[in-house]
């Protein structure tokens, strides 16, 4: 007699649940503008920008140091003289992934940057 409960409330209960932890993981982590600093935006506001917006915001992250530049020329394996424009799509392509791959959705850009590089 138990069984046939217990999978009801499951199958009710269950749903509801999940889809509250997500209204309350998006409530706690809103979106940052594009315009924004982008060392201060999350994995999940990174992962609702567009392609070409990425490229931007990567191009901010990386800035002009050149030891940064190299560490990220060595880091994705590319060879000396590896233009600047590659490794910057290089940065939003490892950003992308790790955002899509490795919870938590809150991480900053910049923890994950000095992860990476």
């Amino acid at each position: 007699m138990w069984r046939p409960v217990t999978r009801s409330l499951c199958v009710l209960v269950l749903p509801a649940l999940l889809v509250a932890c997500q209204l309350a993981d998006a409530t706690q982590l809103p979106a940052v503008s594009p315009a924004a600093d982008p060392g201060r935006m999350t994995c999940a506001a990174w992962l609702e920008t567009t392609g070409d917006e990425r490229l931007a915001l990567a191009d901010q992250l990386v800035g002009s140091s050149g030891e940064l530049l190299e560490s990220i020329r060595v880091q994705q394996h590319q060879p000396e003289g590896t233009p600047r424009d590659t490794l910057v799509r290089d940065v939003a392509g490892s950003l992308t992934k790790n955002c899509e791959v490795w919870p938590p959705r809150s991480r900053q850009l910049d923890d994950l940057m000095d992860a990476l590089y």
